[in-house]
């Protein structure tokens, strides 16, 4: 009789844990669905409205940085999926949308002579998403990791919401020579946040093609 017990709270145990591993799924695609669109460029036709017109900088709420350790992975597919939302290791850690946003402010200054501007009367609204961020380790090298970074970018028409440009970058560190989970957080995670630099400024140089 117990044993009959036992075996149907595992059924249930079980049910719940594939449950939650299908919604996890779920969330990772519709994320991507959402966020990866084809690209849109500034052109001769959209770009001619910019005359004495203005635009500000919004950045919205970043992903947590989610450093998803071999323990964290086996505790999310065992236990909670949101395990791997979960994250103490950012190490004041900037988000990388600020860095990219101020340098395409300053393109559209430069390049369309588009005033900065920080109230909500801009013509046009410049916004920066860092949708996914974090690292992982290599499948058969635990203690190797490499990062990786999603960036959403669009310009918007205040007024009528049109998408004057857009793009969604996503970048990942070299397997190759990847370092240690300690060499990435050692010295204040130096190695972290110089990585995470480079793989911003390869966001930053696609976007900028789109100007």
């Amino acid at each position: 009789m117990e044993y009959g017990i036992i075996q149907k709270q595992e059924i249930v145990m079980f049910k719940e844990i594939r449950m939650k591993k299908t919604l996890l799924t779920l969330v990772v695609v519709l994320l991507f669905a959402g966020c990866s669109g084809k690209d849109i460029s500034i052109n001769d036709q959209t770009s001619k409205h910019f005359t004495n017109k203005s635009v500000q900088l919004q950045i919205e709420q970043k992903a947590d940085f989610v450093c998803q350790t071999p323990l964290r992975v086996i505790l999310t597919t065992l236990v909670d999926p949101m395990l791997a939302y979960t994250s103490d290791d950012n190490n004041s850690l900037q988000d990388p949308a600020v860095n990219i946003g101020q340098n395409l402010l300053k393109t559209l200054k430069n390049r369309y002579s588009l005033r900065v501007v920080q109230d909500d009367k801009a013509d046009y609204m410049l916004n920066l998403h860092t949708v996914m961020w974090g690292m992982i380790y290599l499948p058969f090298h635990w203690n190797h990791y490499k990062l990786y970074l999603n960036i959403h970018m669009e310009l918007l028409d205040a007024k009528t919401q049109k998408v004057i440009a857009q793009g969604y970058c996503a970048k990942e560190s070299d397997s190759e020579n990847a370092p240690t989970y300690e060499e990435f957080f050692d010295n204040d995670a130096q190695l972290l946040k110089k990585t995470v630099h480079i793989l911003t400024n390869q966001c930053l140089d696609e976007f900028q093609k789109l100007f």
